[in-house]
């Protein structure tokens, strides 16, 4: 194997490396830019699939309704959370508050992980592609 395919393959190694750790310290900084591009309908199916017993399902309903009218996107639901404007919204329980606001942040965690996931992923297939062209790749 030549010096530029085990070039090839490092660079690879180290940029799936890189991507899983920037995903992980996004994910311990509590960073949002995942989530900022959760569209209104993917908003709204989020809404739908929170735990009845956290949430009432009416305040999901018109939270959703909410949403799909004024077509807000995960930064605008974001920025409702930032500025405690949960009136904007027609949300004023305090404990629908306060679970919205944890079950919101989770679903951030949970999104840069999985996109983190894809990125490694994609990385480690490209590496083994790289591999199953006939360069044998010595780890």
């Amino acid at each position: 194997r030549s010096v530029a395919g085990y070039s090839a393959v490092y660079t690879e190694r180290s940029e799936a490396e890189s991507a899983q750790s920037q995903a992980v310290a996004a994910w311990l900084e509590g960073d949002s830019g995942a989530v900022a591009g959760l569209t209104p309908l993917e908003l709204v199916e989020w809404l739908r699939m929170l735990p009845a017993g956290k949430v009432n399902q009416e305040t999901k309903k018109t939270v959703a309704r909410r949403v799909m009218e004024q077509q807000l996107d995960g930064q605008d639901f974001q920025d409702i959370i930032d500025g405690n404007r949960w009136r904007e919204i027609s949300v004023h329980d305090e404990r629908e508050i306060s679970s919205l606001t944890r079950l919101f942040r989770q679903k951030q965690r949970e999104t840069v992980m999985a996109e983190a996931a894809r990125e490694a992923g994609k990385l480690n297939r490209n590496i083994q592609k790289q591999g199953m062209k006939g360069e044998r790749i010595n780890c």
